[in-house]
């Protein structure tokens, strides 16, 4: 597993959250922190990496072909060593009216060249999901 490998080093990380609204974090939290902001308390208060720097650069109702066309203003210019990339809710809308439905073979390519992209500058991915809605 890679996270505890990279918390192991005492070296400072930038750590940085890409994704669409659920990433973002300003629609559905009502006010609310979102994860990134929860994973930050934990990093540089509990776990005491106060060095640590973290980003998020995600955008409310993109889909992965929107955030491929950003990714080199908001990710590689910061060439974070950590990327904790979450897409897909808006790729697999079957509205097509609404113009964000990416196929499968899309979506995968455009994963494939963020991951590469990171990799290439000698960054670490963890992809994430999303956490599924029980009814009651």
């Amino acid at each position: 597993m890679i996270l505890p490998s990279l918390l192991q080093s005492s070296s400072p990380r930038t750590w940085l959250f890409y994704g669409d609204s659920i990433t973002h974090g300003v629609l559905h939290t009502a006010g609310a922190r979102c994860f990134s902001e929860h994973f930050t308390e934990r990093l540089r208060f509990e776990l005491g990496r106060a060095d640590d720097v973290m980003l998020n650069t995600a955008c409310s109702g993109h889909n992965t072909r929107q955030m491929l066309q950003h990714f080199p203003l908001r990710v590689e210019r910061f060439k974070p060593d950590v990327v904790l990339l979450m897409a897909g809710m808006n790729d697999c809308n079957s509205r097509l009216a609404d113009g964000q439905h990416v196929p499968v073979e899309e979506f995968c390519a455009n994963l494939a060249s963020m991951i590469s992209a990171v990799r290439g500058w000698g960054g670490e991915v963890i992809l994430q999901t999303v956490t599924p809605v029980l009814p009651g």
